[in-house]
């Protein structure tokens, strides 16, 4: 079973993958269809919501994991907590633990008070009318590239929630979450793919430094792909993880 994160972010791999493997999205609390919840959003938590939405669906391990940039953190981490579990990992242009420890979090959490004000204000609505949709670089790529039917939920939910609490909480314990990742050490041989943009040398750097987290790994730059290349390289993505999983099956 693969884990996508987000599930109109996922929209387009779920629909192609349907034929390959059973797919299953999670919505952090306070996002798409997920309630609010109290506890803070360290990535132990946030591990153990993915881990009983899996013991809910009732479906068994092995699983393969699916996880676009930030999210690498969880996927490492639940990978540490529940080894058993994991079939395998690909991250889609995900930053390195090393990169999220020394990444400023106050750059991030600026953005999140930016957009907070913008949605209280209206203003990401007007923006919206116009045909602009924060953050630049995603927003716009996925939503132009959903169904009708979809983009108006897809559309609702990014009004709903752009700059909320909870991704201010998750924003607030980057560093923290990364040093607990690192704390916990590596991959040994759990297969690990890490599709990455080519978003320049600085960039190239993380991702090498993200293959190092399993014996088993493969790192891919997408030629002139953005951060959400599972957007603008789409059958590139699923080309790669559709292989990902024949070579998976074979080795089982």
């Amino acid at each position: 079973m693969l884990k996508l994160v987000y599930h109109f972010d996922f929209y387009y791999l779920q629909n192609e993958l349907q034929q390959y493997a059973k797919t299953l999205s999670f919505d952090h609390a306070g996002f798409g269809w997920s309630k609010s919840i109290d506890s803070p959003r360290t990535v132990d938590n946030l591990v153990s919501d993915l881990h009983e939405l899996f013991n809910k669906s009732n479906e068994s391990p092995p699983y393969i994991l699916v996880a676009h940039s930030l999210a690498s953190l969880e996927a490492i981490r639940y990978a540490q907590v529940y080894t058993d579990e994991i079939q395998g990992i690909i991250l889609l242009d995900g930053g390195s633990p090393q990169y999220y420890v020394n990444d400023l979090e106050i750059k991030s959490l600026i953005l999140n008070r930016f957009s907070a004000i913008l949605r209280v204000t209206g203003i990401n609505r007007a923006l919206g009318n116009i045909g602009i949709k924060l953050p630049f670089i995603g927003e716009n790529i996925r939503y132009e590239s959903l169904p009708e039917d979809i983009k108006n939920i897809d559309e609702a939910m990014y009004y709903k929630f752009i700059g909320n609490n909870s991704n201010l909480d998750v924003l607030k314990h980057i560093n923290e979450n990364a040093k607990i990742v690192i704390e916990n050490g590596y991959l040994q041989d759990i297969p690990l793919l890490i599709l990455s943009s080519d978003s320049g040398n600085e960039w190239e750097k993380v991702q090498l430094e993200l293959l190092n987290w399993s014996n088993n790994s493969t790192q891919r730059t997408i030629k002139d792909s953005k951060h959400y290349l599972h957007w603008s390289h789409k059958e590139i993505v699923v080309s790669e993880i559709v292989e990902f999983i024949k070579n998976i099956s074979n080795n089982y």
